[in-house]
């Protein structure tokens, strides 16, 4: 029988250890806290006592986490979701969670407790965070990372802003900066978009100067602080790496207020694709996501574990074709150049 004698002798840890780190009681450390969590998982050992229903009570409802704040980018993965999963006879339930882990641990209790089918969140989860979670339920759980089996979210993000800093580099320019998530450190996706960004630099030989960096929250309206950082000083980088279309657009808006030209003194490029990027002026630059095709993968795979089915995985070639590429509008430049709209950069 599992039981918490069982997880503590299979983990290597005490009885006490494993109660600890399912019940917050007291600190453990890191290393030990993930091998219970892994071992918890393995072995489906989720004691408490509203998780034990049957398939008989399926409610066909997949529950989605957000975040306290929705951008557009969100949004756009909201709706397609909810259409996927839609045509195979679920109903979404959104849910609004605070920042901190103990709301989160909240409400995977009262989604358990509601007997819904299938949960993913869609917020930035490091690995130990996301084994926390996914250790309180046995309800098919997914998040960013991995994307999908056998695909790496990360990696792509990291391999994607890796060409941005490319891109900007064969610009010509040299002054470069990067406007990064302010949790920076959390080992997630926004984390990789920021390391990749830098690595494009360092492989260039383009000195990394963190007067040219700035961390933020990837809302719009915090471009505001950083664009009063840059209007303050003569030495401004000639152009910025945002990791999000939110933040780079509310920068350009504020740019724009400062008496600052865009792309004319600052080339800025963001990360997402998302509409509105196309709508204003300049139009922005970015790394697009064809997230249609990865919304409607994750659809997939999470009714495939909740149905018990197993699901075809992809092949290299449709992996390649459905990566993210840098979209050319008009927020980048290089000097006495003009950049044609809506080329692709790959």
């Amino acid at each position: 029988m599992v039981d918490i004698k069982f997880i503590a002798q299979k983990a290597g840890v005490s009885i006490a250890t494993v109660s600890r780190v399912l019940n917050h009681s007291k600190p453990v450390s890191k290393k030990l806290e993930e091998k219970v969590l892994e071992t918890v998982i393995k072995y489906n050992y989720y004691p408490k006592s509203s998780d034990r229903f049957t398939a008989s009570k399926r409610t066909f409802i997949i529950s989605i986490l957000i975040e306290d704040h929705i951008n557009q980018f969100q949004s756009e993965i909201l709706r397609n979701f909810t259409q996927h999963i839609a045509q195979a006879g679920y109903q979404a339930l959104i849910n609004i969670v605070g920042t901190s882990m103990k709301q989160k641990e909240t409400a995977i209790h009262e989604l358990t407790a509601r007997h819904v089918d299938g949960i993913i969140a869609l917020f930035p989860l490091n690995e130990l965070s996301a084994k926390r979670l996914q250790s309180l339920s046995k309800i098919p759980f997914l998040h960013s990372e991995p994307l999908v089996k056998g695909v790496s979210y990360n990696q792509i993000n990291f391999d994607a802003s890796y060409k941005a800093g490319e891109y900007l580099i064969s610009l010509g320019h040299k002054k470069i900066g990067c406007v990064f998530f302010e949790d920076y450190g959390r080992n997630c996706y926004l984390d990789a978009r920021y390391e990749g960004f830098i690595q494009a630099l360092k492989d260039h030989n383009i000195k990394v100067n963190k007067n040219y960096f700035y961390k933020s929250d990837i809302k719009m309206h915090n471009g505001w602080n950083i664009v009063n950082e840059i209007s303050n000083t003569d030495d401004r980088p000639s152009a910025l790496f945002c990791v999000s279309d939110e933040l780079a657009i509310g920068m350009i808006s504020a740019l724009f207020q400062k008496g600052i030209t865009v792309p004319g003194e600052i080339s800025i490029i963001g990360y997402d694709g998302i509409p509105l990027g196309q709508q204003m002026k300049p139009s922005l630059t970015s790394v697009y996501q064809p997230f249609e095709f990865w919304i409607k993968r994750i659809a997939d795979e999470l009714i495939a574990e909740i149905e018990h089915k197993n699901l075809e995985p992809i092949c290299e070639a449709v992996i390649l074709e459905n990566l993210p590429y840098i979209r050319i509008c008009e927020s980048c430049t290089s000097p006495h150049q003009s950049i044609k709209e809506n080329w692709i950069w790959r």
